[in-house]
């Protein structure tokens, strides 16, 4: 879907390749408290997934904003870090304050909420510490390999493209100086126009042009 919404395949890589970062933070929580991987841990990770490929979209789609105005590569991503770096931030300390009493439950259920709160903290804390410096990084290093194959398939196209031009030339350059050899044959000139003097030239000139070599 962020393929077809971007229309390109290098910026949905690019946030792709950001979600196993929270992963390490996942594992260490879950290796810390010593809990299983159980349904709730499995919760949690497909939760994951979803908040940090949202941050890493925040920071993508004003890079790409920049870009079309103008602004470098480089200095997009920068820019959109820059400024996305505090409504991501505030957003997932909220988050992981908010699961805080998931990890401390007591009482009924405690081990699922436990379970899938020490997933969520974890993730969401590697997620913003991790995940956020290395957008940009992605972001720029996929736009650069993009646009060098594109430059190469555009390369090779245009030589194409211009041997092609260049055969066409040749052979219509041959035909006009053809055309004008038998029409100064049948023809006369007077004042700048050519006055037609036989009324067989249009077969004579077929004849000449399907006899010439082009």
């Amino acid at each position: 879907m962020l393929a077809a919404q971007y229309e390109s395949w290098s910026d949905p890589i690019a946030i792709i390749l950001v979600v196993p970062t929270a992963m390490i933070g996942i594992l260490t929580a879950v290796a810390l408290r010593r809990f299983p991987v159980d349904l709730y841990t499995q919760i949690g990770l497909v939760l994951m997934i979803a908040l940090t490929a949202k941050n890493a979209i925040l920071i993508v789609e004003f890079a790409r904003q920049l870009t079309e105005k103008g602004m470098g590569t480089v200095e997009a991503a920068v820019e959109a870090t820059r400024r996305r770096f505090r409504p991501i931030l505030m957003t997932s300390i909220a988050f992981i304050l908010g699961v805080v009493p998931l990890m401390t439950a007591s009482g009924a259920g405690a081990a699922s909420q436990q379970s899938l709160g020490t997933v969520v903290f974890g993730g969401m804390l590697a997620s913003t510490l991790l995940a956020i410096p290395f957008v940009p990084v992605f972001f720029i290093a996929l736009r650069n390999l993009a646009g060098r194959s594109v430059k190469s398939d555009i390369g090779d196209t245009t030589e194409t493209m211009s041997s092609e031009k260049i055969d066409v030339l040749n052979v219509t350059v041959a035909s006009s100086s053809t055309f004008v050899r038998a029409l100064q044959q049948y023809s006369c000139y007077s004042m700048g126009y050519a006055t037609v003097t036989r009324p067989s030239i249009a077969p004579a000139i077929l004849s000449e042009l399907a006899t010439e070599d082009i």
